[in-house]
């Protein structure tokens, strides 16, 4: 990703730059639970179970949301910043879902990784036959 500090790397992109991905951020904008349920849905979760629970209690528990927050922290070893995740949700849930989902975009739910050559095994050849 970014810049390492600490064993974790930075957010690729601010919290506050929404705009850099103008059709995330209307999307979030106009309906953040479904944009939530999307990126739930990307980290191996239930896209409709997500949407419907942000959407019922969203607003007045938003600082209860942070799975995937911590998922995706998790999975790309990023730095709790620019403060914890509980405080990003309460406070700016919109700007946080779409730095999610600009991540999700970029990068995956997980970092890709390049699987090295494992050495054959050969077991005992296959038993005789015999011709009938």
């Amino acid at each position: 990703m970014a810049d390492k500090h600490g064993g974790l790397s930075k957010w690729p992109t601010g919290l506050c730059d929404c705009m850099s991905d103008c059709g995330t951020c209307c999307c979030t904008f106009w309906c953040g639970p479904c944009q939530y349920g999307w990126n739930a849905e990307k980290l191996g979760e239930s896209c409709f179970l997500n949407c419907c629970l942000f959407f019922l209690c969203g607003g007045m528990f938003s600082c209860c949301f942070t799975g995937n927050r911590k998922k995706l922290r998790g999975n790309h070893r990023l730095a709790e910043e620019p403060c914890s995740d509980c405080c990003v949700m309460c406070w700016c849930p919109a700007c946080a879902i779409c730095q999610e989902a600009r991540v999700l975009k970029t990068y995956g739910p997980a970092p890709q990784f390049v699987q090295t050559a494992q050495p054959m095994y050969y077991g005992a050849p296959p038993p005789q036959q015999a011709m009938v």
